[in-house]
């Protein structure tokens, strides 16, 4: 009895400590994953002793996945080696995310405690994003709202001051949102619950409709039908049904009153809204990505088969750019340099891809293991879980598409989200 309560006690501050680490990385203070880590790390010892998962270890294909996390982890120390200096701020900070790479990676291939269930990632998460999404709206002062044409914008405002960024911010809850989508089709909810987590659903949904970021907005959409249609072909078709007409009239009705700002066309009767002219503009075009990806593969094809290590690889890349006129003045001068204004934050730009990035720093090695990451998980999930693996794997490789491996690509989110979707169904039950 005693041994049964201290395993109880043990796995309380383990599934604690997990769910702080999936729940908290939104947030700017640091402390929050911190005491998330103090939690897990050393009661997955405990747990690795007890349940002898080193001695039980049974080899699986979905451990392949392990292994790239943990080969990609440790390229960063292995080239910096060779190429700067280890004490290099910024091989230090590259490599303390990292870090959480190789932790993640030892969990997939030595195993996580069964009871850790993925609907609890997704209560914990959806009451963190209705909070957020409640806390946003009453930060909101409404009667300036009110007298402003592209509302949006004033939302946009509040939500950078007072919550994060809209990279963050939009990965959040679209990982909400494929975790809520994998509960409400996987686990036999009461009715109650299943209401509950459906209104998250829609708040979530309607949210993102009115997001400045078109790669959150665009993940929204693609894992939203792709859901709905994998529902529909199923037993759920009338739940399915429901669901896809309260998109379709939440989309139209937040569309309608946040975006009132209009662009007039004269050779069409019908007008664009603001958002929705510039969903359909090329990221490339307006925000200066074209320039900045132009630079990353000059770097590049210098050095395409080994790279230029963490540090050098980024100094190379910014060092390089500055130089060209259209990067400078598009990007740099009128965007960065805005942001940090310091000198000595030059080398925080980033090449806004997380596979260029990595190429840039491991060569081809890098490339094809992080390219190893988002495509293995495709074709080595459980079957009962492929579909909420493919979700997962939408909204994180839209992600990677503009952002890199550490920053707005938060690693604790992709790692251990992949882990916990992984597990075969013996586990999840």
């Amino acid at each position: 009895m005693i041994k049964g309560m201290k395993n109880k006690i043990l796995f309380t501050i383990h599934l604690t400590g997990a769910l702080i680490i999936m729940a908290t990385w939104i947030f700017p203070q640091i402390i929050w994953q911190t005491i998330g880590l103090a939690f897990f790390v050393p009661t997955y010892i405990a747990d690795i002793v007890l349940e002898k998962r080193i001695t039980n270890f049974r080899w699986s294909r979905d451990k392949w996945l392990y292994v790239a996390f943990i080969a990609l982890a440790l390229m960063a120390p292995l080239w910096q080696v060779f190429t700067d200096s280890l004490s290099d701020h910024i091989y230090t900070r590259t490599l303390e995310k990292r870090l959480l790479l190789l932790l993640f990676g030892i969990v997939g291939l030595l195993g996580l405690d069964y009871r850790v269930k993925i609907r609890y990632f997704a209560y914990v998460m959806s009451a963190v994003s209705v909070a957020l999404i409640i806390y946003l709206f009453a930060k909101v002062d409404w009667g300036y709202f009110s007298e402003q044409a592209a509302k949006r914008w004033v939302l946009a405002e509040v939500r950078q001051q007072y919550i994060a960024s809209h990279l963050f911010f939009n990965l959040y809850l679209n990982t909400t949102l494929v975790l809520l989508f994998h509960t409400l089709s996987h686990d036999r909810l009461q009715r109650w619950v299943k209401t509950l987590l459906t209104a998250a659903c829609c708040l979530i949904i309607g949210t993102l409709m009115t997001t400045e970021g078109r790669t959150g907005l665009l993940a929204m959409l693609a894992v939203s039908a792709v859901f709905l249609f994998c529902q529909l072909k199923s037993k759920a078709i009338r739940v399915s049904i429901v669901g896809f007409l309260i998109i379709i009239a939440a989309t139209y009705a937040v569309l309608r009153f946040c975006q009132p700002a209009i662009i007039k066309d004269n050779n069409s009767r019908f007008a664009l809204l603001v958002h929705t002219d510039r969903l359909f503009t090329p990221a490339s075009t307006d925000n200066s990505r074209l320039a900045i990806w132009q630079n990353a593969w000059r770097v590049i094809s210098r050095k395409p088969v080994l790279g230029y290590g963490v540090s050098k690889g980024r100094k190379v890349f910014v060092d390089t750019a500055v130089k060209d006129s259209n990067f400078y003045e598009n990007y740099y001068q009128n965007m960065f340099l805005k942001a940090f204004p310091d000198e000595k934050d030059r080398y925080i730009a980033h090449p806004h891809n997380a596979f260029l990035d990595i190429w840039i720093q491991h060569g081809l090695p890098g490339l094809l293991t992080l390219a190893f990451i988002f495509i293995w998980p495709l074709l080595a999930a459980p079957k009962e879980n492929r579909l909420s693996v493919f979700l997962f794997i939408i909204v994180y490789g839209l992600q990677a598409m503009f952002e890199v491996l550490g920053n707005a690509l938060v690693i604790p989110a992709l790692a251990f989200g992949l882990v916990l979707m992984m597990r075969p169904e013996k586990t999840l039950q």
